[in-house]
């Protein structure tokens, strides 16, 4: 199992690549997890380098905001209308209106506009798998929007994405109880570390939330620092 960590930047970071992750589950099954304004560059930069960007078979969306959300339509449309590929995305339930909203289900042919599906929309709850399993969803505390976090994993080893969050001590209870022995844990932390208006996990309520066994296991991400673009588990 293959972890490509595309960027590591917030939604303030506009000279960073936003925080999304390419998670190769086997040689079938890669799935792209948050797709924010400027990852459809970055996915073609690396088609440009050699990358299949068929190998891609899912998209993960954690919550709506732009820099976990932003370039989702034109993906799906590049996907569809190029490499005839209708993609697979997963979102929370309360975006299922800015699908229709967007058209990200709709394609245009010649001048006239059409109900061609280029996507697949599977609407996510909490607590419930998809995908036979490989897929656990778990709803996180970002305040002032639902976000998701993610397990996907299969045989021994999975990774978890918490997406936006505070400390939440329900995810360790989560991640604790997920079925594998190998685990990439991968959260998001910020170093502003005021509790009271922060809506990423800071240092204080990390502390307070987790235990050290867990903390010491957690891969912080999406703080706009240099991070590690490739892991193998």
């Amino acid at each position: 199992m293959k972890v490509t960590q595309l960027g590591n930047g917030g939604g303030f970071d506009y000279n960073k690549v936003n925080s999304s992750f390419l998670v190769e589950l086997n040689s079938k099954e890669t799935f792209l997890v948050d797709c924010g304004y400027n990852i459809f560059t970055e996915l073609r930069k690396i088609e440009n380098d050699g990358y299949d960007l068929t190998k891609i078979k899912y998209v993960c969306i954690t919550h709506h905001h732009s820099d976990h959300f932003g370039s989702l339509e034109i993906f799906c449309q590049y996907m569809y209308f190029v490499h005839n590929v209708t993609m697979t995305v997963f979102i929370p339930s309360y975006m299922r209106d800015m699908f229709e909203e967007f058209k990200v289900n709709k394609g245009y042919t010649s001048s006239m506009e059409t109900d061609i599906d280029i996507v697949k929309v599977n609407v996510l709850r909490p607590s419930e798998t998809y995908l036979q399993g490989k897929i656990r969803v778990i709803g996180t505390n970002h305040p002032g929007t639902k976000s998701l976090g993610y397990s996907i994993g299969d045989g021994n080893s999975c990774v978890f994405i918490s997406g936006d969050t505070k400390a939440f001590f329900r995810i360790e209870d989560f991640v604790n109880e997920l079925p594998y022995k190998n685990k990439l844990i991968f959260h998001d932390y910020s170093d502003w570390n005021v509790p009271s208006k922060n809506v990423h996990c800071c240092q204080s309520d990390f502390e307070a939330e987790y235990s050290k066994e867990f903390r010491d296991k957690v891969i912080k991400y999406h703080t706009g620092k240099e991070f590690i673009r490739e892991r193998e588990i």
